[in-house]
């Protein structure tokens, strides 16, 4: 069984929740998850305790196994198999061992159901729905796969269709708990906060200790402006499961709405580390800084909003055409280049399982090696997509794979075949220019090096970027001009007072003589305007 977290945001009427423009978005919004496919918070398809959510990759984390009908021997291992293609984030692949299982047994309810989850994972609604009514069909007189196509129509805002399917699955089983559950979520959709009230305490009194029932009253109250008892059914729901996310989230709102910014600060702060793809969660974080004037924690929460939201773009892309390799090797430069290179890495190895002929793959997995400093696994990617289509990105990966090797020979050689010129390129030239002063090599020393001084001066030193000065002239020029133009510091002397004598009291008319007397030392003055330069 599994949980998919609420978004109550898209479901609530206009003017419910928090001021948009200063406060976190309503708890409800957090039904949005990072990938772009929006769920409901804490409902529940099939029933159970709260698990962990989907990722933000779209995977699922667990997928629910509705005993709907007893399962042949023979079905047993392709469910299970299937199962695990789902968690893995390997939808295409565990939709083909559900329909080859379908085609074994077109009568397992089961098979559909999960099925559909999958679809609806990658945004095939259309096909997912045909899936759980196929469900339904087959299992007419069985609540939970009513409740669970109903959680799936109230995610994608159905409202109306949904709330049928809870009635009906209430029919079959009236102490079914998670149709109260769900239905509540639905009423409040509807703006009936009243009934959603009854429908959530209800399920509380068939399940008392039921986490995402606490959490939804919990945000009913908060959208009352009941702070304490919400603050209480988060803090309960947060007991039963510290591994729950959105009760982090939603207490964080709750201290907000209450002014209390570092006890949300510290909310929001445990649902990141809970789940830290989701971008909601950083920007509730990042108006309460900005609340509490920490600008630069709000700076640093505004960046990773930015990455993550352009990660669920590039994984979006990934779930709505996953057999289309490129889309893989897009989202792995991309992590790669945020520092995740383990992540890249298993796109890279996606993108090749789905056509082993793709050069830039192969380049692409090299770079990361190297950057893992795995520089032989690099070489070898490279000599792959070398073989397949020779390019520049190739041979500039395997001239920086070389270069980490101290191999510079063939280092150089690749950087030529790139057309590249960088630091990297200056630095080859240069160590091979050491060995090669080594060796007696002498010529091809100085080459090397003026070809990386070329590339790179800085590498010279600093004197080599340092501008040269005229050097001063050895005597003094024979003729002197008459008159020069007296510095500003000169102003105050006057015309007969020698630049290096300090002023004097009274004036003096110089007498000649024979011999040139050695002028006086200078005495020490107050004013440093009379002070000879």
């Amino acid at each position: 069984m599994r949980r998919l977290i609420v978004v109550l945001s898209l479901l609530l009427p206009a003017g419910c929740g928090a001021n948009q423009s200063t406060e976190p978005d309503s708890a409800a919004e957090s039904a949005r998850t990072s990938s772009g496919r929006r769920d409901v918070s804490a409902g529940t398809e099939s029933g159970g305790q709260d698990k962990k959510a989907t990722s933000a990759a779209g995977k699922l984390t667990t997928v629910g196994q509705v005993e709907l009908q007893p399962v042949p021997t023979m079905v047993g291992p392709l469910l299970k198999r299937a199962e695990l293609l789902a968690r893995q984030g390997q939808h295409g692949r565990a939709i083909e061992a559900l329909s080859q299982l379908i085609g074994i047994a077109p009568d397992n309810a089961q098979a559909f159901l999960m099925r559909a989850r999958v679809y609806g994972v990658i945004g095939r609604n259309a096909d997912a729905l045909a899936d759980f009514s196929a469900a339904v069909r087959l299992a007419p007189k069985n609540p939970k796969a009513y409740n669970a196509r109903g959680f799936f129509l109230l995610t994608r805002r159905a409202t109306a269709r949904a709330v049928a399917d809870f009635n009906r699955a209430l029919a079959l089983n009236p102490s079914y708990p998670e149709p109260y559950n769900n239905r509540g979520l639905a009423r409040l959709a509807e703006g009936k906060p009243d009934e959603a009230l009854a429908d959530l305490n209800k399920a509380l009194s068939l399940q008392p200790k039921y986490v995402d029932a606490l959490n939804n009253r919990g945000f009913i109250y908060l959208q009352t402006k009941q702070f304490k008892k919400a603050l209480a059914d988060f803090s309960a729901a947060i007991h039963l499961n510290p591994e729950s996310v959105n009760p982090y989230n939603n207490r964080g709102l709750a201290y907000f709405r209450m002014n209390q910014y570092g006890k949300a600060v510290a909310s929001f702060t445990e649902a990141i580390v809970r789940d830290p793809s989701n971008p909601r969660y950083y920007e509730h974080r990042r108006r309460t800084y900005l609340k509490l004037k920490k600008y630069g924690d709000a700076h640093n929460d505004a960046v990773e909003v930015a990455r993550l939201r352009t990660l669920a773009v590039l994984s979006a892309r990934i779930r709505s055409a996953p057999q289309i390799p490129e889309g893989y090797i897009a989202r792995a430069q991309y992590l790669v280049n945020s520092g995740r290179p383990q992540r890249a890495l298993a796109d890279c190895s996606t993108a090749l399982k789905l056509n082993p002929r793709l050069a830039e793959a192969y380049s692409q997995r090299a770079a990361i090696w190297l950057r893992l400093n795995l520089p032989d696994k690099a070489i070898d990617d490279c000599n792959r997509a070398i073989a397949i289509r020779p390019h520049e990105e190739a041979y500039s990966v395997r001239g920086d794979a070389y270069l980490n090797k101290k191999d510079y020979d063939r280092a150089i050689a690749d950087f030529q075949r790139a057309k590249r010129i960088d630091t990297a390129v200056a630095r080859a030239y240069l160590m091979r220019s050491r060995n090669l002063a080594k060796t007696g090599d002498s010529k091809q020393a100085a080459a090397d090096r003026r070809r990386a001084f070329k590339i790179d001066p800085t590498l010279a030193g600093p004197s080599a970027s340092r501008p040269k000065l005229k050097s001063k002239p050895e005597s003094m020029p024979k003729s002197m001009p008459k008159s020069e133009p007296k510095p500003k510091s000169e102003t105050n002397r006057t015309k007969s007072q020698p630049q290096n004598e300090p002023p004097s009291r009274t004036r003096r008319k110089s007498k000649p003589a024979s011999k040139p007397k050695e002028p006086s030392k200078p005495k020490p003055v107050s004013d440093p305007d009379a002070a000879s330069p």
